[in-house]
């Protein structure tokens, strides 16, 4: 896709919306390995949110709406690079055996907060 993702209008998606469907979007996108999806609806919404906010139509239950959705699909683009990139550290059980790795799991983890911060609008 050339240029910017095209802009989601929230508005329609808030009245249409159906966790289901939601939450079927995001497995097949973790079980794509699909960060691209995700990066595009993400950046849609924000711009979408962008409007609704221009126009004085951010309620309270927009923004809630909003930040449900955006936490949703950073947590499942978390996932999805947890699930490419692994780490011993991951599974709580391998807590102590594998405390000396702790400084390569912060250094993964710090990565994925950058990639986010650059992915966000």
């Amino acid at each position: 896709m050339k240029g910017k993702p095209p802009k989601i209008d929230v508005l329609a998606l808030y009245a249409k919306s159906d966790t289901q469907e939601w939450n079927l979007f995001l497995a097949a996108c973790v079980q794509k390995r699909d960060l691209r999806a995700l990066e595009n609806v993400l950046y849609g919404v924000q711009l979408g949110m962008k409007d609704l906010a221009a126009k004085k139509m951010n309620t309270e239950k927009m923004i809630s709406f909003f930040m449900r959705l955006q936490r949703s699909i950073e947590n499942t683009m978390k996932q999805i690079i947890k699930l490419k990139i692994p780490h011993p550290l991951d599974n709580p059980i391998n807590g102590k055996t594998m405390a000396g790795t702790i400084e390569s799991k912060r250094t993964r983890d710090h990565a994925i907060e950058r990639y986010l911060k650059k992915v966000r609008f």
